[in-house]
């Protein structure tokens, strides 16, 4: 009988399913749909759907009824998981750290999650949601900056470490990186899907370098050097110049945009090692600076430029390491000395004549004391 049915169900359903049945009797419906619970006979509950059709007399009683029922468990497990992997990315995206976004191509937002308000200054996303009518004007502070984003998600269907500034909500200005994807909704319509962070502090760390890196540049041109800056590859066994200054066309009469670290080695035919470097070969020379035993490199080069001439050329440079101590490149300067190397052969030139001659040469100082003199004072 019923009662014996209505033990089958599920004991959580049970009251669900009793009430149901009343009241669609007692507004006669015609047909109705049920989900529950029932027990198997092996004791194990699966999921039926259950359609039935109702005729009722005059009365409103029901005097025949057909009853579809199939069992649904598969399909209620599937939407239950549905159920709870939406429930799970819900509570990541609100939770995440990161700005997460659901925009249109119009230039509105449909989605943003706290993080995202809160880097924005927003109170919350529906502050977001509600103030923010145009991105590429509430946002942006370059309109070019949000044409460049929507032409790279036209073409690519996804934007990467995309940097731009934006504004906040107080109008201060905030660095982010998005990546973001363009997705087809059902209606054939787009919207772009991404998730940005903050990268404000970065940007001033690279803005005051490249000040710093500027400051230096001009300091080193304005003392009549040529600044450069280099890395290595290839396990260091490489350079490649990054940079190095207009200088350098004077020196060589390369420029910068054709200068390389391979044409340097073929314009210099000697290098003299200075200084602390002096008792060192050249590969020695790198080797004990790479390492840390020397602190700055210095030496001379002499090489042969573009127009044949004969330069000079002082090299000083410290090298660049990473967080653990690996040297990954060196900035430097390089310095045309040719006419000091010219004149020191000038006066060792001269220092010889005037050792070798007969008469007897003296100089003395202010005092008229003897200072010095040559091989024909002696005689």
């Amino acid at each position: 009988g019923l009662d014996e049915v209505f033990s089958k169900i599920h004991p959580d359903d049970r009251e669900r399913i009793a009430d149901r049945i009343r009241t669609d009797r007692e507004e006669r419906r015609p047909t109705t749909h049920y989900e529950f619970r029932v027990q198997r006979k092996d004791g194990v509950y699966i999921w039926v759907e259950d359609f039935i059709h109702r005729t009722f007399d005059e009365q409103g009683k029901v005097v025949r009824a057909i009853v579809n029922s199939r069992e649904v468990t598969q399909r209620k497990l599937t939407e239950e998981a549905l159920v709870n992997a939406e429930q799970r990315y819900r509570s990541l995206v609100e939770n995440a750290v990161e700005g997460i976004f659901q925009s249109t191509p119009q230039g509105t937002f449909l989605h943003v999650n706290p993080a995202m308000a809160q880097l924005y200054g927003y109170d919350s996303p529906e502050d977001m949601l509600y103030s923010v009518h145009s991105i590429a004007h509430q946002i942006y502070v370059n309109e070019e900056d949000r044409e460049r984003f929507i032409q790279l998600l036209n073409e690519h269907g996804r934007v990467d470490d995309f940097e731009a500034p934006n504004y906040r909500k107080d109008r201060s200005i905030v660095w982010t990186r998005t990546n973001a994807r363009l997705i087809l909704r059902d209606d054939g319509s787009a919207i772009y899907q991404g998730f940005l962070s903050d990268v404000t502090e970065r940007r001033k760390a690279e803005q005051a370098r490249a000040d710093s890196e500027a400051i230096y540049r001009q300091a080193i041109e304005v003392a009549g050097a040529v600044p450069y800056f280099e890395t290595y590859y290839d396990e260091g066994r490489k350079i490649r110049y990054e940079f190095i200054g207009e200088g350098i066309r004077q020196i060589t009469g390369y420029g910068p945009e054709e200068f390389t670290a391979s044409l340097w080695d073929t314009l210099v035919e000697e290098v003299v090692m200075i200084d602390d470097l002096a008792d060192y070969s050249l590969d020695e020379a790198i080797q004990h600076v790479r390492n840390g035993d020397h602190a700055i490199w210095k030496c001379e080069h002499r090489l042969r430029a573009r127009d044949g001439s004969v330069h000079w050329v002082f090299e000083s440079a410290v090298e660049l390491r990473d967080e653990k101590g690996i040297p990954y490149g060196s900035i430097g300067m390089y310095q045309d000395i040719t006419e000091r190397k010219l004149a020191e052969q000038q006066i060792r030139y001269q220092a010889s004549l005037l050792e070798n001659v007969s008469e007897a040469i003296i100089s003395t100082d202010a005092n008229f004391i003897v200072r010095s003199w040559n091989k024909g004072a002696e005689l």
